[in-house]
């Protein structure tokens, strides 16, 4: 086993499994480690690491935690190296994407999915977008809207503040229109609580006067 913090390799499990997976990935491999049926001199230390990384992963908060931290530095690594293909760069987004759409929607931390949208939208990146075609550009934003659902609006309205700042202005347009249907989705949520606790206190009154 390699013996390193990276939990989801630990496992051998996926990012986005759910907590099921975990604990199955997990029972399995403490049987193969655990000190007393192990006979490798490394096996203690492995079943020490398997726990500290159930522990972590099958906790939702500390899980959290630990993705702002996980996703961050695979990003980072990503971007240190020297990409200088728009094409490895709208791949970057597409993963994030991919990530996000296969978690369960209360298991996303959107402070982690901020974070790697920062990096991977440095302003560095962001000149090689400049020299692709409208299409491209196009394609580009499309996944980045995609990822920004995932978030609060005012942390998509940094992005967008972002894109701004370093985008070329052929592309002020489409941010234009990112801008609005951003603001019209949050808006649509927010009503949409609203109007489920309307109702339920409504079926509250309902069921109370049926019942006198």
């Amino acid at each position: 086993m390699n013996l390193n913090e990276d939990y989801y390799r630990l496992l051998q499990i996926h990012p986005a499994a759910t907590q099921q997976e975990i604990r199955k990935a997990y029972r399995k491999l403490a049987h193969q480690y655990h000190p007393d049926k192990a006979v490798a001199t490394a096996a203690p230390e492995a079943f020490a690491l398997l726990q500290k990384a159930y522990a972590t992963l099958s906790n939702s908060n500390s899980r959290k935690n630990y993705d702002l931290v996980y996703f961050s530095k695979r990003i980072n690594q990503a971007a240190a190296a020297e990409i200088t293909d728009p094409r490895k760069l709208i791949q970057l987004i597409i993963n994030l994407r991919n990530r996000i759409q296969t978690q369960d929607a209360s298991m996303i931390n959107s402070g982690a999915v901020h974070a790697e949208l920062m990096l991977i939208l440095a302003e560095q990146h962001l000149l090689l977008l400049g020299e692709t075609n409208a299409h491209f550009k196009q394609q580009f934003l499309n996944e980045v809207q995609a990822c920004l659902r995932a978030l609060a609006y005012p942390q998509s309205a940094d992005i967008l503040q972002h894109l701004k700042q370093h985008c070329s202005e052929d592309v002020t347009p489409l941010l234009t229109k990112m801008g609005r249907e951003l603001l019209w989705a949050m808006r649509i949520r927010k009503y949409q609580f609203i109007f489920a606790v309307l109702l339920a206190l409504t079926l509250c009154v309902i069921m109370y006067q049926l019942n006198q």
